[in-house]
């Protein structure tokens, strides 16, 4: 009988679990890999977006008892054949069971889990450990810390299909301008005319109140307010500190976060998706824009593979959130973006000089190449999976 892999993109939030799981399903597609698509209820809805049609999906979400979850996935993976559960995201109900039942697992995330608890915790510890592998997704060399008894860490680059490699490779060979107007339909209006393009790459879900653990998500209050805190100074500061006019592209709820700001700031043109969120469009984003704010150093695979060096990187939620403040200093020294706290008091003044300063922003360039040659082409997260199914 043919092997299966069943993959488990559940209890998750933001875009980038339902993406790395895309990029692995067209992987899987392209090489006949029998595989079995489960999700939930609000991820389903990522994925309709992404038009990959899930094979089954729960009705559970972050409201849901955590030993009404694990009762669901008990139920209902006891029904499903497969030889390897693959989970894109940290929470571990379908691992934990998949461990009871004596099936090998494997957890990939951009993080290592926010705490180690015990079952029915979400994030019961003895699940993370005993994964045949805990696969951190990066796009670049990240040593982080561990703890002793997490002996199963891989870290691999971004998930990147053939077909979406193609892809980033046409966006190389054409102009700015031409992008544009192929990605024009999907955004709101594009002013005629404007100085600078920048793009804030962070996903809805930090501004959203439903993502804040007063309702039962993930998000602290304190990591909120300073999600929130920090588009509102962005937007204000780049407004200010001269008279250029500026587009900021950025998802449809973090741009109503400051909408009174666009009627006070006459040089600040702010464009969103006119319907729905496009995944190549989103790529497609990052080689348009003069600069690029990244929220998470350890999200940047497509800055990374287009290798222009106009990125910058802030973290935020910060003070620890998925240790994105380490990786965005390891990432900042080995020269592979330019870090600013978003704290900083003098942001805006020093993303200017760093937009201003063409050396470093060249220097910045060689290295994200060099990093994509290396780190990129000898340490994917489909090959790692992949080669281990092909063992069992």
């Amino acid at each position: 009988m043919e092997k299966k892999i069943l993959i488990d993109c559940t209890l998750t939030g933001g875009r980038g679990p339902a993406k790395k799981a895309a990029e692995f399903i067209w992987e899987c597609q392209r090489r006949s890999i029998n595989y079995f698509l489960l999700t939930d209820l609000k991820l389903a809805e990522r994925f309709k977006e992404l038009d990959i049609k899930p094979d089954q999906v729960l009705n559970i979400d972050f409201n849901s008892a955590d030993k009404e979850i694990y009762s669901v996935f008990e139920k209902n993976l006891r029904l499903i054949d497969f030889d390897l559960l693959v989970k894109f995201g940290a929470r571990v109900p379908g691992p934990y069971v998949a461990r009871a039942l004596g099936k090998p697992y494997i957890i990939i995330d951009g993080g290592l889990p926010d705490r180690l608890e015990q079952y029915p915790s979400l994030y019961d510890s003895e699940t993370y450990f005993n994964a045949e592998k805990y696969i951190l997704t990066t796009n670049f060399p990240w040593k982080p810390d561990l703890t002793p008894r997490f002996t199963n860490v891989k870290v691999c680059y971004f998930p990147i299909s053939k077909k979406t490699q193609k892809f980033v490779n046409l966006l190389k060979t054409k102009k700015k301008s031409q992008i544009i107007r192929s990605v024009s339909k999907m955004l709101t209006n594009f002013p005629k005319k404007y100085d600078l393009v920048i793009n804030l790459s962070m996903t809805d879900d930090y501004v959203q109140y439903k993502s804040r653990t007063t309702y039962g998500a993930w998000l602290k209050t304190k990591q909120y307010d300073q999600t929130v805190g920090f588009i509102r100074r962005l937007i204000t500061d780049l407004a200010l500190i001269d008279d250029k006019k500026k587009v900021i592209i950025m998802d449809s709820a973090i741009s109503q976060i400051a909408l009174d700001l666009y009627g006070e700031f006459r040089n600040i043109y702010p464009v969103t998706w006119k319907n729905k969120w496009d995944y190549y469009t989103e790529i497609a984003l990052d080689r348009i824009a003069d600069f690029t704010i990244s929220r998470a150093a350890n999200y940047q695979p497509f800055i990374y593979a287009l290798s222009q060096g106009t990125n910058i990187t802030t973290p935020v939620p910060a003070d620890g959130y998925m240790n994105e403040d380490s990786a965005a200093i390891q990432a900042s020294a080995l020269g592979l973006t330019k870090l600013i706290t978003y704290d900083d008091s003098d942001y805006v003044q020093k993303a200017g000089e760093f937009f201003n300063n063409s050396s470093e922003i060249k220097a910045v360039a060689r290295k994200q190449e060099t990093n994509m040659n290396v780190f990129g082409k000898k340490s994917g997260t489909i090959e790692e999976i992949i080669s281990y199914f092909e063992c069992i």
